[in-house]
């Protein structure tokens, strides 16, 4: 026998760098694989491949490259749970490439469950479980588990949903192989989760995250409490191409957080904003996060529609915050950056050559072409990549950092696969079970057809799914369950979806699980707590907007162009006075009937926004609004300029 050496933990060094160099192998071969079948490369070879068994290749290599690289428990173990590791590796490899390999066969008979179909998807949905454990905690484990075990025992469980259970032969082979079951969800991560973090990959591993955060540098830094102003537009930035509220905390935060204390801001409000700001990349078009394809899928219209029906909303989100940190600016005398804190204008300019053309790739191929999101974000990512070899600061290591790239997609990816396979298994139980429809029948019981208070009873559902599942994973979950149930009290589908949408995101910044509050708080230096709550009240137009859109549609461009936009502008003063009041700072110092006052006189201007092709009765519903702020306003200056005489007269 020959002998192996021994790392320090007492594993075997051998088979640790083997397990770890054949994970790099399947991570970049997952993102180039997907490429390749976005970009159709099989039909140009003659090859005729079912989507799904794409999918299955896909699936089969992630959960083994999850099981080779995450170790089941984060302290020592034995050396023999590696090899465990090893042989769930493998299994993870059969459970896919059985369907990659043989369900031109399998489709023409999907209903007969055969005791080999039956195993692998009991095992793959064992795996998949485990896989998700070991990505996102227990949490998800916990939701899907018992979502599998509803389904077979549904028959014990007392009215409303009490239903006939499942069988345990068929319900594995509808979720294995049936079109409704697990790879109809998964598919979504494959290709267009493929092609967008492929091209969020490409721009930060070559640099250009840095450069977005340059560009907010130098349009917004000059400004009062211009280092907020910054975190403010280069998170929305970063955050539209990262997707994922504590990647973009941990990219743009490490830069802007430092900043804001030195410019006057507190640890707990340099955290908050940044934690903030992060958390709405996930709402900003024109790529969003993932939840937000996933959306158009199970909305049936094209991703376009969704990116610019969440523009109005979007803006308003960031419109508060930036006008919030503004004031808070005013309040405290803050500056902005001093002039050695700029970036070098002429490397901002030379990347900008790079970044600029590829945007406009994005743009044109996803708004204008209409073509398919995977595709549009897979020529995107190339574009960038021969756009980069054009400079030669971006030329230098270019083979490097193109592998870097592709394997950092793969990782990325792996987090996506397990989300979306357990979103898959859950999605398969309430088609099956019919629990979805039982579900929504029940909220609109419950509710009385009140539909106010059927949106504070799915705010609080997706408020709680969010707190311990990715936003794409409550997402799917909710969008089942709820949002059947908006729509039937005639909310328009696009807005019920996004409704949700939101509410499953604020749980980033509201405590106790506030999970991008906890990811700046290190950086700012304070408690994760008190950035939390903190958040919160930075955060308080991501609380009001989305009840805003569902009364006002017209904020996500349904309706006449002329509503939509008189609506819009009503809703951007309305944040004025909204944020005016709650900061308690206009043009000075305000008293609080003078807050209470404005605040009342921005939530009139919400209000007037929610009379859908109703011109007359929106002017004449903002009138009393204007009314109340433009008296406290001047007020407000009065007295402001009266103080400052004051001042000026005692003066030596």
């Amino acid at each position: 026998m020959c002998s192996m050496s021994i790392e320090p933990s007492g594993r075997p060094a051998t088979l640790e760098k083997a397990m770890t160099a054949c994970q790099r192998v399947f991570v970049v071969v997952l993102c180039l694989i997907g490429i390749a079948y976005i970009l159709g490369i099989h039909t140009r070879l003659g090859l005729a491949i079912y989507s799904y068994q794409y999918g299955g290749a896909f699936l089969g290599l992630a959960l083994s490259a999850i099981f080779l690289g995450i170790r089941p428990v984060k302290k020592a173990h034995p050396d023999w749970v590696r090899f465990l590791d090893v042989l769930l590796a493998l299994l993870g490899l059969v459970g896919g490439f059985y369907v990659a390999l043989f369900y031109p066969s399998l489709a023409e008979d999907l209903g007969s469950p055969s005791p080999l179909r039956v195993a692998l998807g009991g095992l793959t949905a064992l795996l998949i479980l485990e896989a998700v454990r070991r990505t996102q905690g227990w949490v998800l484990v916990i939701v899907v588990a018992f979502f599998i075990f509803y389904t077979r025992f549904a028959h014990f469980f007392p009215e409303p949903f009490h239903a006939k259970g499942t069988p345990w032969r068929t319900l594995f082979n509808y979720l294995y192989l049936d079109p409704n079951g697990l790879f109809n969800v998964v598919m979504i991560g494959a290709t267009i989760g493929t092609a967008f973090m492929f091209f969020g990959e490409v721009l930060l591993k070559f640099g250009f995250g840095q450069t977005l955060t340059d560009i907010a540098l130098l349009t917004m830094g000059r400004f009062r409490g211009g280092p907020a102003k910054v975190a403010v537009v280069a998170s929305s930035l970063v955050g539209t191409v990262t997707g994922g509220a504590m990647t973009n905390v941990l990219l743009t935060g490490t830069v802007s957080i430092p900043m804001m204390k030195r410019a006057g801001y507190s640890p707990e409000e340099a955290g908050a904003i940044e934690a903030v700001a992060s958390t709405g990349g996930q709402i900003m078009p024109p790529v969003m996060g993932i939840a937000a394809f996933v959306m158009a899928e199970f909305l049936g219209i094209p991703y376009a529609q969704v990116a610019l029906a969440s523009a109005i909303p979007a803006c308003i989100f960031y419109f508060g915050i930036f006008i919030q940190v503004d004031l808070i600016a005013a309040r405290r005398g803050l500056k902005g950056l001093l002039p050695g804190e700029f970036p070098d204008l002429g490397r901002v300019i030379k990347r900008m050559t790079v970044l600029l053309p590829v945007g406009l790739v994005l743009i044109y191929t996803l708004f204008v072409l209409r073509l398919d999101p995977a595709v549009s974000g897979v020529a995107s990512g190339l574009a960038a990549l021969i756009m980069c070899t054009a400079v030669k600061e971006t030329r230098t290591d270019f083979w490097r950092k193109l592998f870097e790239t592709l394997e950092g997609t793969g990782r990325v990816l792996l987090d996506i696969a397990a989300i979306l396979a357990g979103a898959g298994l859950i999605i398969g139980c309430l088609s099956i079970s019919g629990l979805a429809f039982a579900m929504s029948l029940n909220l609109l019981h419950l509710a009385g057809k009140n539909l106010i208070l059927l949106l504070l009873l799915t705010a609080f559902t997706s408020f709680i799914l969010g707190m311990g599942m990715p936003t794409v994973a409550a997402y799917v979950l909710l969008s089942v369950l709820t949002a059947p149930a908006l729509v039937e009290l005639g909310i328009p589908p696009l807005a019920a979806h996004m409704f949700i949408f939101y509410w499953g995101i604020v749980s980033n910044i509201t405590p106790p699980v506030a999970l991008a509050a906890y990811a700046a708080a290190p950086l700012a230096g304070t408690d994760a707590w008190r950035v939390g709550w903190t958040a919160c009240r930075m955060a308080l137009m991501m609380y009001l907007v989305p009840f805003m859109f569902v009364f006002s549609p017209t904020l996500l461009l349904i309706g006449a162009p002329l509503k939509v936009a008189l609506d819009t502008v009503l809703a951007l003063i309305g944040v004025v006075f909204v944020m005016t009041g709650f900061v308690g700072y206009g043009f000075g110092f305000m008293r609080w009937w003078e807050r209470g006052l404005l605040f009342l006189a921005g939530l009139v201007m919400f209000i007037s926004a929610t009379f859908p092709e109703q011109y007359g009765r929106t002017v004449v519903m903002a009138l009393p609004g204007v009314a109340i702020a433009i008296p406290v306003l001047f007020l407000n200056r009065r007295n402001k300029r009266s103080a400052v005489a004051s001042k000026t007269a005692v003066a030596p």
